[in-house]
């Protein structure tokens, strides 16, 4: 186990300290602000509704559910593992937010902006490179800030992406056609 803390140590430092450079200390914070997840999603939301109202109205429906489930599981695994942030256990950190109160593994930020991506990758196959880049953007800006080390964001883009495909395959299968389709079927009328 002290293996894998020293290594996970070690890359943390690594990014934490030996990427630093001044373009990633403006966009990095950036990534990180929950303005900005809400700013991507309002958008995504926006062209899906634009593009196909029916399609986005199930989609923004699945896509709550799946940010809420993966964020009340990353809550009881925050408290479950609490794990103490690097910001508060490391000397040296380079800290470019708030470090937080909260536990560190898993990180909050990737397991829900994995669940997000990943759960919006099942419905436009087609923006599925943007989404990812997005979601690692946002999981590599929470190490480069100080505030989680990298199996943080790594447990958070697992559980975030499980809870994503769980949700996916469960509205496919069993709920998203029995209730859309009661808001969007046109009633036959007879004559």
């Amino acid at each position: 186990m002290n293996a894998i803390q020293n290594f996970d140590t070690a890359v943390f430092r690594f990014v934490n300290t030996g990427l630093t450079n001044p373009v990633f200390d403006i966009i990095m914070p950036i990534m990180s602000a929950k303005q900005y997840f809400m700013s991507v999603i309002a958008a995504l939301a926006i062209i899906a509704l634009v593009a196909d109202w029916k399609k986005a109205l199930r989609v923004i429906i699945f896509f709550g559910v799946t940010v809420a489930v993966a964020d009340v599981a990353e809550n009881a695994l925050k408290h479950a593992v609490a794990r103490i942030r690097p910001c508060h256990a490391l000397e040296g950190v380079r800290l470019l937010a708030g470090c937080g109160k909260s536990f560190s593994f898993p990180s909050g930020h990737a397991t829900n902006i994995f669940a997000a991506m990943v759960f919006l990758s099942t419905r436009y196959k087609q923006f599925w490179p943007a989404f990812m880049l997005i979601a690692l953007g946002v999981a590599f800006s929470r190490v480069y800030l100080g505030v989680h080390y990298p199996l943080d964001v790594t447990g958070g883009a697992a559980l975030g992406t499980g809870v994503a495909f769980v949700i996916s395959w469960a509205d496919c299968k069993y709920t998203g056609a029995l209730i859309i389709s009661r808001f969007t079927n046109k009633p036959e009328i007879r004559e």
